[in-house]
């Protein structure tokens, strides 16, 4: 382990110790996985790759700025605090796997 993944190995471990969600990835799939309530990380670095969980990003996507093309059709609309239809917006929450 060089100097960078040394440091990076400490921000993670650092994090589990501070509560953050751990995830890790290794076998054949390569998915991350979340540990269980009653697991807990082996740090073996060499044999699995370990990660703070990500977040999923959520942010609203204005309907008229997506292109008129694409097979899928748009009818969800934001209201402003008066009830009133507004511009159509789509929100969007990424999908982390």
């Amino acid at each position: 382990m060089n100097r960078e993944e040394t440091q990076e190995a400490i921000k993670v471990m650092q994090a589990y110790v501070d509560g953050a969600e751990i995830q890790w990835q290794g076998g054949i799939t390569k998915k991350w996985r979340d540990f269980e309530d009653d697991d807990f990380p082996k740090w073996t670095w060499s044999h699995e790759a370990y990660r703070i969980k990500p977040k999923p990003r959520e942010f609203w996507i204005k309907a008229s700025d997506l292109p008129k093309h694409g097979g899928f059709g748009v009818n969800a609309y934001v209201t402003n605090t008066q009830g009133n239809p507004t511009t159509p917006f789509i929100k969007v929450r990424e999908v982390i796997e």
